[in-house]
């Protein structure tokens, strides 16, 4: 058992009904207890929406934006993810692109709730996204941002662990493996 967090790409904003992607020609990318720097960059806090509410009464928070206006921002902060993160290596930054650039749907889509059921609540996970959110823009010293990363992600971009790709770029899983895995 896990708690993933998934990247994909649709022709719509909103989640896919269960089994839709299945013939889609774009990779869908998961990864167990963690959300990809990468995947991040993508967004904004603006770029949050909230799911209908599940059978708890909970509604999770969700990322959806066009892929035209999610690659000109992951671009936009290279510099600043490259001085956060020296360990990226560029190669796999040039590889992530290049899935966004060939994606044929509209759409690039992260769904985190498996991930933030392991808070408390819906409402506190999207507190601690909107701010993970924001580090491409913060200060790292003593910044609310940063300290939200440092908090659910951090531990996954140090030491020997900040070396492997998946951390950054996500996985497929090994279904058609993709270009840093």
């Amino acid at each position: 058992m896990g708690n993933y967090s998934e990247l994909f790409f649709t022709d719509t904003p909103h989640p896919p009904e269960r089994g839709a992607l299945d013939a889609s020609p774009d990779p869908m990318l998961s990864v167990n207890n963690h959300l990809p720097l990468l995947w991040l960059a993508l967004f904004q806090a603006k770029d949050i929406v909230d799911l209908p509410e599940d059978e708890d009464g909970q509604s999770w928070p969700y990322l959806a934006k066009p892929v035209a206006d999610a690659l000109p921002l992951l671009v936009a902060r290279e510099a600043a993810i490259r001085n956060a993160f020296p360990v990226l290596d560029p190669l796999w930054l040039g590889q992530f692109k290049a899935v966004l650039q060939a994606a044929s749907a509209r759409f690039v889509h992260v769904d985190t709730r498996d991930l933030g059921c392991l808070l408390d609540s819906a409402e506190e996970w999207r507190q601690e996204l909107a701010l993970m959110l924001g580090i491409f823009e913060a200060p790292r010293q003593a910044s609310q941002e940063w300290t939200a990363f440092d908090r659910q992600l951090g531990a996954n971009f140090k030491g020997l662990r900040a070396r492997d790709a998946w951390r950054y770029c996500g996985s497929s899983g090994g279904l058609g493996k993709l270009a840093w895995e």
